[in-house]
């Protein structure tokens, strides 16, 4: 199994994100950290603290009473440091530790006093403080507190980086992870459209160029390196479609003159077998320009009476089918059969299935042409046939059964595609003889006259 494949557009669209969001990080990390000729010697009072005080708070009597919850208590006894002093604003104190004299006097700073925070640049760390007014149990109070316990230098960042950088961080992640494959998605737009460009390129259809309009910079020089790849294809296809046409019509002239001569030798066993492997040649030969009218365009549908077309064909190769010990019938209806075709190329068509019956049948094969009046066109044999399992790959190029015999594998396909250039169909089937039987359908010729109303 091969392996599945990213794509480059993800690929870029993700190490966008993750550098985008790794700068932005960067960024918040170095906004938290203080200046480094600020950074304090110690790590900073928990704030935290003031809350535990502040729950723990009771009103008795009109007097404030401490009950510590589990934090509270846990600090109060493992900070011999700690001290916090507690005011209301009707008078009411509340005092525990070794309170230094200095935060005293900013109890009268209640009534303003919002929060406040006192960190030491010395080696004292004892004498950082942190004071806020606070809503408790008792009433608004102003706390007072120190010698409690410390945040740690890591907590102490995250707390600074979580409130609102980290909040930034991620609202600018979540643009960039947004607009960032939007934006990539626009500028592969071009690349897309040369792929779909890519795709319809056909042998069929010479001159097919991708357009570098929208393509990427660095990508340009691919596309014209392609460009110029499929130039020289077209004209290495263009020098042998050529070569073969000159090649057929060359042929055609020394065949032509083989073929008088071995017409003029006495009958014989001799002179049938060679009447027979010339009528090969012809009809490579014909082949071969039939191919090369048929992608130059140059069979172009009329009305045409089917019935006198097939019997000028069976005429011709009438020869072929003596020299093979082969009799040929034709069954047709006395009115004409107007459908929509090329004389010529219908002509080339009969001549090809009978040549075929004759070469694939073997000899002594009765081979019967019929002409329906709805316009439909059938060549059967009384030979050994084709195999149900060969029946649909017949009409592809080159395809040749085992122990067909001689044969090139290209007429059967040139007859579908002349067929199919007419608007008609073309199948294979076994005939009521045992043999093959290939049906042609043209066009009926009133379907022209219909259009052209």
């Amino acid at each position: 199994m091969r392996p599945r494949r990213t794509s480059l557009r993800t690929k870029l669209a993700w190490q966008l994100i993750l550098l985008q969001v790794t700068g932005l990080t960067l960024f918040a990390v170095l906004i938290a950290l203080p200046p480094l000729d600020g950074r304090p010697a110690a790590p900073r009072l928990d704030e935290e603290i003031l809350e535990d005080i502040a729950e723990s708070l009771r009103d008795v009597d009109g007097a404030m009473v401490l009950r510590p919850d589990e934090d509270l208590l846990r600090a109060m006894q493992g900070e011999p440091g700690f001290w916090l002093q507690v005011a209301r604003g009707d008078g009411a104190a509340l005092r525990h530790g070794p309170v230094p004299a200095s935060p005293g006097a900013l109890l009268g700073l209640q009534v303003d006093l919002t929060e406040l925070e006192i960190r030491r640049s010395g080696e004292d760390p004892a004498r950082d403080l942190l004071a806020e007014q606070r809503d408790s149990p008792a009433g608004r109070v102003v706390i007072l507190t120190g010698g409690g316990p410390r945040v740690s230098a890591f907590r102490d960042f995250v707390g600074d980086v979580s409130d609102y950088y980290l909040g930034l961080v991620a609202i600018l992640g979540l643009l960039t992870a947004l607009v960032i494959p939007l934006l990539l998605m626009r500028e592969f737009r071009g690349l897309a459209r040369v792929e779909a460009e890519a795709g319809r390129i056909d042998i069929d259809r010479p001159g097919t160029r991708l357009s570098t309009s929208g393509v990427p910079a660095e990508l340009t020089g691919l596309v014209q390196a392609v460009n110029l790849a499929l130039a020289r294809l077209d004209e290495g296809i263009g020098k042998r479609k050529r070569f073969l046409a000159t090649a057929a019509h060359e042929l055609r002239t020394p065949i032509t003159i083989l073929t008088m001569r071995i017409e003029a030798l006495p009958p014989g066993e001799d002179r049938s077998r060679l009447l027979l492997d010339v009528s090969r040649l012809t009809l490579l030969a014909n082949q071969l320009l039939d191919w090369q009218r048929l992608e130059s365009g140059g069979h172009h549908p009329h009305p045409i009476d089917l019935t006198e077309v097939a019997r000028e064909a069976l005429a011709e190769v009438v020869p072929v089918a003596l020299a093979a010990d082969c009799t040929l019938s034709l069954e047709a209806p006395d009115t004409p059969v107007q459908v929509l075709a090329d004389a010529q190329a219908v002509a080339r068509i009969v001549s090809n299935l009978v040549q075929n019956a004759v070469a694939h049948g073997g000899r002594g094969t009765a081979i019967t042409v019929t002409v329906d009046p709805s316009g439909q066109l059938g060549v059967g044999d009384d030979g050994p046939g084709i195999a149900p399992e060969d029946q649909p790959h017949v009409f592809d190029p080159f395809f040749r059964a085992p122990g067909a015999g001689a044969g090139s594998g290209l007429g059967l396909n040139l007859v579908r595609d002349i067929v199919l250039g007419f608007g008609g169909k073309v199948r294979v089937t076994t005939g009521p003889a045992g043999g093959a039987l290939f049906l042609v359908r043209f066009r009926p010729a009133g379907e022209e006259a219909e259009k052209a109303r």
